[in-house]
This record gives structure tokens, C-alpha cells and sequence, in this order.
């Protein structure tokens, strides 16, 4: 594999083969005037080098050998849209900070290729979940809570226009953090009550953002308005009643809850997805609606392809595949022997443990 310096590229070069970087997204298409402007962009988001061929993720790379070529090429391609659009998202955000300048119609792009890719592959988005833990958290936790709520879309037959729409307002949904400072949303440990204080103020400026000055519909403002409130009352800006809630903002209030305990952060370590599930199903009745919550887990596998697990026979394997109907009851590659494990079938079978 080449690695290509972007000092080399000559300026008004045309370039003669895609240019990747390390996690196999495209760059530069082939084709592509290498423009002083062009340049300019590259260096300001820090890229000096590319690839010239694509290789595996790390993911896939350490278990292709478990997997059809159909599956791992879905996987790559989960991957691409992903890094791309976190890129994409990372960038946008970044200029707003600066300039409070937004271009929805970037925005709006990503939503609808997270929503179209990901519609027929669901799980294997959520495969690749192991990429997340990252700098720049509250992009990442955006992008993330947007393909969480397509999976959820999907598993209840949504439109595609709805499908595309929630995902724009959980691309959107945190957007009143911009304007937390850093020392508050990088704060490796617990925030005081000030802090804290301070902190519940993102969604009332998020809804004022979005509906005011970019000019957003209620329904998107909306999201980021009401994504904390609860069940019980006791959730915040308002203390809302959950049935006062935009569908939306329900539906975004799961998956908020379920990427955060999810994900690894500075000051402690990400719950595995069977775990993720097990607290969203704890805090049912007192923070979240039973019904809509039971639904998300549905559509959530709690161990998802490529999760490595040992089964109580002792054996060690990698999840291949799953059935729609019973998550618990995945299929198993084994790692040390050339057999499979279907959990369907094999019902004294079960998964004892995930192992990393």
C-alpha cells in the first residue's frame, strides 16, 4: 500500500487513482484538480498523507476471515459512510463554531446517506459501533444517536422521508453544546451543580438555533429542545410529560441515553451493548416509555457482528449472524475449530460472556 504525501501532489494536478486515508474513506476521487484551495482544505483538517488502496478496518480486518465477501464488503462500506460522514459532520460543526455558519444542505446530505445505507444493513452498522470511541465526542455521539434512530426508524416501518428527517435531528440534536465551553464538555470527572446547570441550558439554545436562526422546522427543533426530558417529570429544560413529547424527541431520548452508556469516555469505560440494553430496560417506567423502549431494544442486537463472545460450552467465537426475531440467539463462528454454532437450534447453547 503507497502512501502518498499531499506535499507531492503538484498544484492543477489531476489525480489519477482514489486517494484514501487510514480508515479507507476516499479523500480525494480520482479524477480530482489538485487546487491550491484544495490543499489549503486538506491541511486545515490536518491531512499531510494518503493511501493509495483502501485497506480493511481494523474490525474487519481481524475477523474477515469469519465472514462471507458479501458481508465484509458491507462492513467496509459501513465503514466508509460513517467515517465520511463524521468528517463531514466534524467539519461543519467546527465552521459553525467559528463562523455561525451552517450549510444545512451538507447536513441534510448526510442524514440521507446514513438513512439510505444503512436501510437493509442495519446490523452491521451497529457492528461497526467498535470505531466510536473518539476525540471530539459530541460529533461522534451525534453521529452515532443518527444511526441508532434509523435502525429504530426502520424496525417500526417508518417512511423514508420520516426515517431521513430523524436522522437530521439527531445530526442536529446537540448543536446548543457549541456553545457550552470546552472546560465543561471535556471535564474528565463529574460536574459540579453550576456546571451541571449550565450544561441543561444546550437544549433550549439548541431549539433556538435550529428554529431561529437556521431556520429549521419545529419538528427538528423540537428533538433538541425536548431529548432530556422524562418519564417521570424530572428531566430537563421543562420536566415535560413523555406524552407531550414529539415522537421524535422520544424516539432520540432512547438512543441518546443508550450511545452515552455505550461509549467510552475519559472518565470511564463504555458498557458493552447487552449491557447498554440492560440499563435502557432498569430505567424503563421511571425515565423512559416501556413500549418504545422495548421496541429500540428489539431493533439492537446485544451482540452484534463481529462482537467475540464465550459461550458456556467454553468455547470462544465471533457473532457471523443474527436472527431478526431473537437477538439473544445469535450464529457463532468458532475461533478455534472450523465449526459453526447456531444458538437457534442449540438451545442448551447460550452466550456466557463478551469478551474483548
Amino acid at each position: 500500500m503507497e502512501k502518498i504525501y499531499l506535499s507531492e501532489l503538484k498544484s492543477n494536478e489531476t489525480i489519477s487513482r482514489d486517494l484514501y486515508n487510514t480508515h479507507g474513506a476516499i479523500l480525494v476521487h480520482k479524477g480530482t484538480k489538485m487546487t491550491d484551495l484544495l490543499k489549503h482544505k486538506l491541511l486545515k483538517n490536518d491531512v499531510q498523507f494518503f493511501f493509495s488502496t483502501r485497506k480493511l478496518t481494523p474490525i474487519t480486518a481481524e475477523y474477515a476471515k469469519f465472514f462471507d465477501d458479501t458481508t465484509i464488503r458491507k462492513a467496509e462500506k459501513a465503514n466508509k459512510v460513517y467515517q465520511e460522514s463524521f468528517d463531514e459532520l466534524a467539519n461543519q460543526f467546527e465552521f459553525f463554531k467559528d463562523n455561525y455558519h451552517l450549510n444545512k444542505k451538507v447536513i441534510t446530505d448526510i442524514a440521507t446517506q446514513l438513512a439510505d445505507s444503512i436501510s437493509g444493513s442495519d446490523q452491521v452498522f451497529v457492528g461497526i459501533q467498535g470505531i466510536k470511541e473518539k476525540d471530539f465526542y459530541t460529533y461522534t455521539h451525534s453521529l452515532n444517536v443518527a444511526v441508532f434512530s434509523i435502525i429504530f426508524a426502520n424496525s417500526m416501518s417508518l417512511s423514508t422521508a420520516e426515517t431521513r428527517e430523524i436522522a437530521l435531528a439527531a445530526l442536529l440534536h446537540d448543536i446548543g453544546k457549541i456553545q457550552m465551553p470546552d472546560s465543561i464538555l471535556t471535564k474528565p470527572f463529574k460536574l459540579t451543580v453550576s456546571e451541571m446547570n449550565q450544561m441543561k441550558n444546550h437544549p433550549k439554545i439548541g431549539y433556538d438555533i435550529l428554529k431561529n436562526e437556521l431556520s429549521y422546522s419545529e419538528e427538528i427543533a423540537l428533538a433538541a429542545l425536548q431529548h432530556h426530558e422524562k418519564v417521570n417529570k424530572k428531566g430537563y429544560p421543562y420536566g415535560l410529560s413523555w406524552d407531550s413529547l414529539h415522537p421524535y424527541s422520544r424516539m432520540l431520548a432512547i438512543c441518546d441515553i443508550y450511545d452515552a452508556v455505550t461509549t467510552n469516555r475519559v472518565y470511564r469505560e463504555g458498557m458493552l451493548p447487552h449491557q447498554g440494553i440492560n440499563f435502557l430496560m432498569s430505567i424503563v417506567g421511571s425515565e423512559l416509555d416501556f413500549s418504545l423502549t422495548t421496541q429500540f431494544v428489539r431493533s439492537i442486537a446485544p451482540y452484534p457482528l463481529f462482537t467475540k463472545v464465550l459461550l458456556n460450552t467454553g468455547e470462544e467465537g465471533v457473532v457471523i449472524r443474527l436472527h431478526g426475531n431473537y437477538p439473544h440467539r445469535p450464529v457463532v463462528r468458532l475461533i478455534h475449530h472450523n465449526l459453526v454454532r447456531d444458538l437457534m437450534s442449540e438451545l442448551t447453547v447460550f452466550v456466557s460472556e463478551v469478551l474483548k
